[in-house]
């Protein structure tokens, strides 16, 4: 995704992005040029907003990054797994010394 925006609102970016463009796989063209576009800027709407001729509210784009770290989704959801697991077995253990086995078949 190269301009990602939400519904209703204008995509707005005042630094400098550039993007690759290829020449599609089927086409006789085998050089290997490759153009890059710059834009500087930048006012979009990417989607139809209700008043015809007035742009949505702006979106920029360094509300996006360009990059998402993910290791603290991955902290967490590895912390997670291990107190679950943990639980588990500590409830486990508990119930195997802890709770007064009962010999159904000595019952009369």
């Amino acid at each position: 995704m190269y301009f990602p925006t939400p519904v209703g609102k204008s995509y707005v970016c005042d630094k400098e992005q550039s993007v690759l463009l290829y020449a599609p796989d089927g086409t006789d063209d085998l050089s290997g040029h490759i153009a890059r576009l710059y834009l500087r800027d930048l006012h979009m709407q990417s989607f139809m907003f209700k008043e015809s001729g007035k742009w949505g509210p702006p979106f920029h784009c360094s509300a996006t990054g360009s990059y998402r770290d993910e290791t603290a989704p991955l902290a967490v959801g590895t912390a997670l797994a291990i107190a679950t697991f943990l639980v588990l077995v500590g409830y486990g253990a508990w119930r195997y010394f802890k709770i007064k086995k009962v010999q159904y078949g000595s019952m009369e």
